[in-house]
Order: structure tokens, then sequence, then C-alpha cells
């Protein structure tokens, strides 16, 4: 008799087998590709327009917008150090702050920032699910937000909170011909190009640069963004839903915060703080910073204990009323009803149809 188990261990073996499987070979009438594991870039084979996707994919000009333009929900970090000066100088000393009190005091800020990269991937798996459309990163080229540098605080980087501030997939091959004088940031390299949701995708949050260092770790280093590419990939196939998608990236990401804090690439002194401290605290603060991070990432949407996800969590993501909660909860055969089915097709439309602000500004002056 075949022993019964639980949804979460049949989850677990699911995730393992996505993880740990060597890397599959595609085959599509377009091109066959495979992903490089070295430097996250995509290489394409037999493509009609290998030039003009290489050149989405690895090269091109930043598109920067400012804060003040308040096109997204990029935010500022909004903490401003008291001018101190020494006797001796003219100028303002970083020297004056505490690193703990100031890291503190911008908590919050970090927290969103985490959990925005939730959101956007949520909703990200949602635009996807089942277009079969072939999603890979590509090169960054919008940007909302400036970071900044001053005397007497710390330099601050415009932190992109997605995973995926640029998407390159199977829409390049069906797009129209532009001029070459026509911005790039306009021509269809994917579903979500000209939405309003790609503004979201670029939207940030501004944070020390010492906070962007560990965002480069998660995302490069430990490989959190190839993993969460490789479980869009599966749900743009349909092989999951965008449900048990989210499920495996914060299975993914509960790993990887494990593993950053028992590794020794992650523990070492962080750079770039701009703090006069020991080797010790700097990597204390490195630490507390992570764990700031694991927090937002999980926080109302993750039961680590149970490694389920909270249900109220999908429940306000995907709009659903109270009348639609209770039908939900009454449904115990699966995690992925006809009502949420058919708010994930509703949500879907809703990003691929919305336009960016840009796409309106510029159709408004043709």
């Amino acid at each position: 008799m075949k022993p019964r188990h639980s949804r979460a261990y049949e989850f677990r073996q699911q995730f393992t087998t996505l993880f740990s499987s060597p890397e599959d070979k595609r085959l599509n009438k377009f091109y066959e590709f495979e992903i490089n594991r070295s430097n996250l870039r995509l290489e394409r084979v037999k493509s009609p327009s290998k030039q003009l996707e290489q050149r989405y994919i690895t090269k091109g000009r930043r598109v920067i917008f400012n804060y003040e333009e308040n096109l997204t929900s990029s935010l500022l970090l909004g903490y401003e150090v008291e001018e101190t000066k020494s006797e001796d100088s003219e100028d303002s000393l970083i020297s004056e702050i505490d690193p703990f009190e100031y890291l503190e005091c911008i908590k919050d800020k970090i927290l969103e920032h985490a959990e925005k990269r939730v959101d956007l991937f949520f909703y990200m798996l949602c635009a996807y699910y089942n277009q079969n459309a072939n999603p890979v990163l590509g090169k960054t080229r919008l940007q909302h937000g400036k970071g900044s540098s001053k005397n007497n605080s710390p330099t601050t980087h415009a932190c992109h909170s997605s995973f995926f501030p640029s998407i390159v997939d199977d829409s390049i091959f069906k797009s129209e011909k532009v001029k070459e004088s026509e911005e790039d940031l306009f021509y269809k390299i994917s579903l979500v190009t000209n939405t309003h949701f790609m503004d979201s995708l670029n939207s940030t949050v501004e944070l020390p640069a010492f906070i962007n260092e560990i965002d480069c770790m998660l995302e490069e280093t430990f490989g959190c963004r190839k993993k969460a590419e490789k479980i869009l990939q599966k749900v743009s196939e349909g092989r999951f839903n965008p449900v048990d998608g989210l499920k495996l990236f914060f299975l993914m990401m509960q790993n990887t915060y494990e593993k950053m804090l028992k590794s020794e690439k992650f523990l070492q002194p962080i750079k770039g703080t701009g703090f006069d401290l020991s080797p010790e605290q700097l990597i204390e603060l490195k630490i507390k910073a992570l764990k700031y991070m694991r927090y937002g990432t999980f926080k109302h949407k993750w039961l680590k204990t149970s490694t389920e996800l909270n249900n109220e969590y999908i429940y306000m993501m995907l709009r659903l009323s109270p009348k639609q909660i209770k039908k939900c909860m009454k449904n115990t055969k699966t995690n992925f009803p006809k009502i949420l089915q058919d708010k994930v097709i509703e949500i879907q439309k809703e990003i691929l149809e919305t336009p960016s602000a840009h796409a309106v500004k510029k159709s408004q002056n043709v």
C-alpha cells in the first residue's frame, strides 16, 4: 500500500525536482535556446533576429525618471540626518550617525522593498500564466527614481524591488519594425512592454548603497533571480498555476535566506556603508539588514512552520469579495478553484491592457 503524503510533502518534492534537475533544452518554431548558468544572459540559436534580441538582453541605455514625477509607487528614503560639523572642518560628518540606529530608522523602507518584490512577482506570474511566451530576464532599460549623495548621509541607490525590471519573450518576434531614431523603450520585446505594470516593475525604493549590495548577492550570487525566472517559465507553460508558482518562490526564498546566513560568501564585511566600523560590526549590520528583508518577504504571506501560503494574502492580491472568500474557504479539494482562476485571468487582462504613462504621453504627442 502506498504511503499517503501531505500536499506540503508533494510540493517540496516538486520544488526539489525543479531546482536540482539539469537545464532542459526547449524547442519551438522560432528558436532553440538554453540558459547560460554563469551570467544569466540568454544565448539564442537559430533566431531570425539574433542581433536585435541580443541588444535587448545585454545592452542598452537606461532611462531614469525622478521620484517627483510620481508615475509609480517608488519611494524616497525620507530620512534626514541633522547637520553636524566638526570644529576643524566645514564638511558634515557621516561618522556622527549611529549606523544601527540609522538602520532601525529605515527599517520600514527595507520591509516595503522586500514586500513589493513578492507582490510584483505574483502579478508577473498572473500576467504570464498559460501564455507560452518563454520569458527571460532582459537588460534593465527603465528606472523610476534616483539615488543621492550628501555630505552628512550615506550614499543612496534607487533599488529596483522586482527581480525582473526587464523581460524579453516571444513578443520580440511578432513586433513591427521601428525606426532607428525611435526610443528603444517602446519597442515590443515582451507581453508587458508599454504597460503600466512595466513601470511598476521598474519602481524603486531609495535605500543606502549597502542594501543594494545585499540585493545583488540575493539576486546573483545566490541565484534567486535565475530560480525565479525558472518558476516564471513553468507558469507560462501552464505546468504550475500562479498560486503554486508563488509557493515555489517562497520555498526558494526561505532556503536561500537560510543558506545566506550560514555562508562565508555572505558573512564578509559589507562595503560602501560610509561608516567607520570594525569588520565584525559591518557583518553584524549586514546580517541585521538581511533579516529585515527576510521578515518583509514572508510577512503576512507565508507560514514558515507549515510551509504553506497564507490564503488571505492571495485573496487580497486577487481582490476577492467577502462572498468569494467564503466560497474559496469551503473548497478543500484544490488551492486553485475556478473563482481564483477567473480572478487571475481578469487581472492578467488588466495588466496586459493598461498602458504605461510613457506610452500614453508618446501617443498624445504624435
